[in-house]
Parts: C-alpha cells; sequence; structure tokens
C-alpha cells in the first residue's frame, strides 16, 4: 500500500469514500497546461489524450485560426 507522501496527487476522499475535487488553481492550471501542450497520440496507452494545437502553430492570425483554436482546446479539456 502506498503512502500518501508517495502519490503527486493531492487525492482527498469524503465520508462516503468518493474523491473530493482539488480546487487548487497551480493544480488545475498545471494540469491544462499538461493536456494542451501534449499532442494527439503521443502517449501509447491513451492515444485520444492531447491537443491538436500543435497543427495552428503556422496558421495565420484572423477569426478562423482564433476559431479553430477554442475548438480544439474545448475538445481536448
Amino acid at each position: 500500500m502506498a503512502k500518501q507522501e508517495d502519490i503527486k496527487i493531492p487525492f482527498q476522499f469524503d465520508i462516503s469514500g468518493y474523491p473530493v475535487p482539488v480546487v487548487d488553481n497551480d493544480v488545475f492550471g498545471n494540469s491544462i497546461l499538461n493536456i494542451l501542450s501534449t499532442s494527439v497520440g503521443e502517449r501509447i496507452h491513451r492515444p485520444t489524450f492531447g491537443s491538436f494545437l500543435n497543427r495552428l502553430i503556422f496558421e495565420p492570425v484572423n477569426p478562423a485560426t482564433s476559431s479553430r483554436a477554442t475548438a480544439e482546446i474545448i475538445r481536448a479539456v
């Protein structure tokens, strides 16, 4: 059995045994950054994890690209 200090994610459980959501902004921000900076297909056992934002790097800065980026962020998160 692993000790709680060995686990990097701060798990907490309520009385009924369900996980309590963590509202620490630093943890939340790092998780979103991890999702958006990982390319889809980069993780072998999680082929749908990540985003396609890397495909928009050299696209022109215009409303269409902004809409595509927004849609991709919503899909990924």
